[in-house]
């Protein structure tokens, strides 16, 4: 014998059912303190181990050429994607006062010292490696842009401006208008530990350490007030004097896009209580019974929990991307639940009591139940081809989810609705309902008729072909500047507005390696290669600044 979802179909064996039924209904107090246990402790892991991860090489399709050369240990020493940039801009438009240039080597110093960050690589007119060449009567010029005796005299500002000049990093470090300063950093994947190094701390450390350090006080001073600025170097710039509002700090970079949208967690759970409120809202609705309504919203609940609870144990984390899976998991949890409570209530609506009500709606949807819910996991399951780190993360933590809906709706949700007792009202308001949409009904039937459904099969081709149409034509990755996870007047993206604005660089950098059997800075045709290389980059549309090792020596040689 078999059974389908009204008894017939080759789908599952009814004796496989019938045991199902006897091994559920017989033990029900014991499959519900099973849950609540399983719940309690996958609660607790939750509160316990369960975090935010993000990693900034998940994020990239590892499987791309690209991504490739990227990865390669030859190429480690070009690495420089996972960049955060730091700009102090003067709000006067002048950048060469004593109080700016004590901003930002404070800046400097602390980024340098920061955990998590490449101190070989950090950039700014304090750090040793940006430096000015200059052809003069005895030869090649060169040194440090900001002298190691630098003092902020009139004649020194002077003389770092025309260092400035002469570095040629302007657009790159310095404003192009002089009315700001850059401090460029690379984010390390591990610290010297082999710790791997988490995004969110960085950019938490950043607010705390530069952001604060350098607006806050001075955004707390009476007007007119001077605040001191310290720094870790000895010059005179150990203790200055900072205007009352004088300089702006922005920062963008991967790490500060994780801990902007880390810190907006608490706003999402927040929404999530919102949402299962207003789900409870809409099932009674819908149900026309508090009791019946809150059966499933609680069995989704329970498949989150335990869905969070199962990443702790399988050392996961969620990815700020990934926010969205459990209000997912949710909501394939309520709608199929609902489908169960409705079969439910008509049970019991036509005379079954409230468990022999359940019994028959485990009996009738059991397997319709399972392949729907095997549909959504293999859907999931199939975004693992994707070869993306994070997405397969999403589709992995999508799965587990899933396949614990399966669980809580097949086993949990006929338990709970077996011991919800209906209330005398609960039938009158049923027909009262019924008889309230009845008509409505049969006038919505009409588009049934084969006039209005061809009507309407014709224009759902039309809209199909105008939707191909114009399908052609959707963009493919960022169209927007700053970044589409976060509200376009966010902190961040008008921290990307001003420093595209006022500087020739951002975080969005293209690297190009030429491999050369020779050296290729004594190969003139390889130089030449690269040289028109470069030309053609810079005329294409977007490109803000290319820079060559061409370019860099021309200018070296040039003075």
């Amino acid at each position: 014998m078999t059974t389908g979802a009204a008894g017939g179909g080759v789908l599952v064996p009814g004796a496989l059912v019938a045991r199902l039924e006897r091994l559920i209904f017989g033990h029900r107090p014991l499959i519900l303190s099973l849950f609540a246990l399983g719940t309690a402790l996958f609660a607790g892991l939750c509160g316990w181990g369960l975090r935010i991860d993000c990693s900034f090489n998940k994020t990239l399709p590892v499987r791309h050429e690209y991504m490739r050369t990227y990865l390669d240990p030859k190429a480690a020493e070009f690495r420089g994607a996972n960049r955060v940039l730091i700009a102090l801009i003067a709000r006067d438009g002048n950048m060469f006062t004593p109080e700016f240039f004590a901003a930002l080597r404070k800046a400097t110093d602390e980024v340098i010292v920061m955990d998590g960050i490449d101190r070989t690589q950090v950039q700014s007119i304090f750090t040793p490696n940006v430096r000015y060449l200059e052809v003069v009567e005895e030869g090649i010029e060169a040194g440090n842009v900001v002298p190691a005796d630098f003092t902020p005299t009139p004649a020194n500002m002077a003389r770092v401006r025309d260092n400035i000049r002469k570095a040629g990093i302007i657009g790159r470090l310095v404003a192009n208008d002089l009315s700001g300063a850059l401090v460029s950093a690379i984010v390390l994947d591990q610290d010297a530990q082999g710790t791997a190094v988490d995004p969110i701390q960085v950019a938490r450390e950043l607010e705390l350490k530069v952001r604060q350090a350098i607006e806050a006080p001075a955004a707390a001073a009476p007007p007119g007030a001077r605040i001191g600025v310290r720094s870790a170097a000895s010059s005179g710039l150990d203790t200055l004097a900072v205007p009352r509002h004088g300089i702006d700090v922005r920062m963008i970079g991967f790490a500060k896009v994780m801990g902007d949208i880390a810190d907006g967690v608490a706003p999402v759970l927040l929404f999530a209580v919102i949402t299962v409120l207003l789900t409870l809202l809409a099932v009674r609705v819908y149900c026309q019974s508090w009791r019946v309504a809150f059966v499933p919203v609680l069995c989704s609940i329970v498949a989150v929990i335990w869905q969070l609870g199962a990443l702790v144990l399988l050392r996961y984390g969620v990815d700020p991307i990934g926010l969205l899976v459990p209000f997912l998991v949710f909501a394939i949890g309520v709608s199929h639940g609902v489908q169960k409570i409705s079969a439910v209530s008509d049970a019991a609506f036509a005379g079954l009591d409230s468990t022999e009500a359940a019994r028959r709606t485990f009996r009738q949807l059991l397997a319709p139940a399972v392949v729907a819910l095997l549909a959504d996991l293999v859907g999931f399951v199939t975004i693992l081809v994707i070869p993306v780190p994070v997405i397969r993360e999403m589709a992995i933590t999508a799965s587990i989810g899933v396949a614990i809906v399966i669980l809580t709706d097949l086993v949990l949700l006929p338990v709970l609705v077996s011991y919800v007792h209906f209330d005398a009202g609960y039938h009158g308001r049923v027909e009262r309902r019924s008889a309230y949409l009845a008509p409505r009904w049969r006038q919505l039937s009409a588009i049934t008729a084969p006039r209005p459904a061809l009507a309407i099969i014709a224009l759902a081709a039309l809209l199909a072909a105008l939707g191909w149409w114009k399908g052609r034509e959707t963009p493919i990755g960022d169209i927007h500047a700053g970044v589409p996870e976060l509200r376009p007047d966010s902190r961040y993206n008008r921290d990307n507005d001003v420093i595209t604005s006022k500087f020739g660089i951002g975080v969005d950098v293209l690297t190009a390696i030429v491999e050369s059997q020779e050296p290729v800075c004594v190969s003139h045709d390889l130089m030449t290669a690269i040289d028109r290389f470069g030309w053609r980059l810079r005329n294409v549309a977007g490109v803000q600044e290319v820079i060559t090792l061409p370019f860099v020596a021309k200018v070296a040689i040039a003075g």
